[in-house]
C-alpha cells in the first residue's frame, strides 16, 4: 500500500498542475493554433493506452538506455545498506512520469480547464 502511495500521489498532484496549466493556457488562447496544437496533442496522448506508454517507457528508458531500472522498489544493495530516498525515487521515478503523463489529457482536469 504505501509504494502505490508514493507512486500515486506525486502523479495525481503533478498531472492536476500541468493539467490545470495546460487547460489555462489553452482556454487563453482560444481558437489559435497554440489552442488547437494542445488540443490535439491531449487526445493523442489520451487515446494511447497507459500500459502501452508504460512499455514503451521500459522499453526505451529501462532496456535500451538503461537510466531506470526494469524493475523492484529498491536496489539489491539495500538489503545490506537500507533504504535509500533516493533509491527509492530512482525507482519510482519512471512509473511517476508515465503515470503523469497518462492522466493529464483527463478529460476532467485539462479539456475542463480549457472549458471554464
Amino acid at each position: 500500500m504505501v509504494w502505490t502511495l508514493v507512486i500515486l500521489l506525486p502523479a495525481t498532484v503533478i498531472s492536476a498542475l500541468v493539467g490545470i496549466a495546460i487547460g489555462a493556457y489553452s482556454g487563453w488562447k482560444n481558437g489559435s493554433k497554440t489552442d488547437i496544437s494542445l488540443l490535439n496533442g491531449m487526445v493523442f496522448i489520451g487515446a494511447i493506452p497507459s500500459y502501452w506508454w508504460a512499455i514503451m517507457a521500459i522499453l526505451i528508458f529501462s532496456y535500451s538506455l538503461g537510466l531506470f531500472p526494469l524493475g523492484g522498489f529498491v536496489s539489491l544493495d539495500a538489503l545490506f545498506t537500507g533504504i535509500s530516498p533516493v533509491d527509492v525515487l530512482h525507482h519510482a521515478l519512471l512509473p511517476i512520469i508515465v503515470l503523469t503523463l497518462s492522466s493529464v489529457p483527463a478529460p476532467t482536469i485539462s479539456c475542463e480547464t480549457r472549458c471554464s
